[in-house]
């Protein structure tokens, strides 16, 4: 798969169905895969967060959600296939595994939020075989139990939605410890699934402006939307410093 280099972050071009077929692969070979659906945000802390951008390279799907990865690619003369939201890929996963026998395990959110999103998911998808799920705010004992029942368990599919990057980080310590699973951040995702928070409208979507009303309507992401412009800012820098090398 082709990578391209947004401020030392290596992201695949890939399509949705791409990625959905790469996945299907990963299971059925019974490898264990970190997938990690990329915004700008993930990319800026990645310029400061050395550990952080090692995992983000090392990973073998790292798929383009955020439009503002595409704008970047095209500031600097790369070709995107298509942004693949982070949010449809699951949906994607869930009703794969929904028509077969895969087992899915949730991670994340507060626990009145998982619990209406576990119960969504099952109303959605009926056969779905979840074998657990667990809220994102444990301990560190908690943890530690909810790794041991992991491992027990052995989840085909594994979604982390405990906020970036520390998704990221739990997943790559704790992933080497399971057989055989495809673990994936999926961010606030499971606030969408319970319905405590909705997604952008169509026409939002399509003017490529969901980080902006996902910034208005929801207090605790305001202050992320500062990270949009530092962001953008680099982009602009590095293109510069591009100019100046050739």
């Amino acid at each position: 798969m082709e990578r391209i280099n947004i401020l030392g972050a290596f992201i695949h071009s890939i399509t949705m169905d791409e990625a959905l077929l790469k996945i299907k692969e990963y299971v059925k070979k019974r490898e264990s895969v970190q997938i990690i659906t990329i915004n700008p945000e993930m990319v800026y802390e990645s310029t400061n967060n050395c550990r952080f951008q090692k995992i983000i390279n090392s990973c073998k799907l790292v798929v383009p959600d955020g439009y503002g990865i595409v704008w970047a690619a095209e500031k600097f003369g790369y070709h995107l296939k298509e942004r693949v939201p982070g949010i449809e890929l699951m949906d994607k996963i869930l009703l794969f595994a929904n028509e077969t026998e895969y087992k899915v395990f949730f991670y994340g959110g507060h626990q009145k939020a998982i619990e209406k999103a576990v119960d969504n998911i099952k109303n959605k998808y009926p056969n779905l075989n979840i074998c657990g799920y667990a809220n994102g705010f444990l301990n560190e004992d908690e943890r530690d139990s909810l790794i041991n029942r992991l491992e027990t368990i052995e989840p085909d599919f594994l979604f982390v939605g405990t906020g970036t990057p520390k998704q990221e980080l739990f997943i790559h310590k704790f992933l080497p410890n399971l057989k055989s699973c495809i673990a994936m951040g999926v961010g606030g995702s499971f606030d969408v699934y319970s319905g405590m928070v909705k997604r952008a409208p169509k026409i939002w979507q399509t003017l490529h402006l969901e980080w902006l009303y996902r910034g208005i309507t929801d207090p605790e992401r305001r202050k992320r939307l500062l990270v949009i412009p530092k962001y953008m800012k680099a982009v602009r820098k590095q293109k510069k410093n591009n100019k100046e090398l050739k």
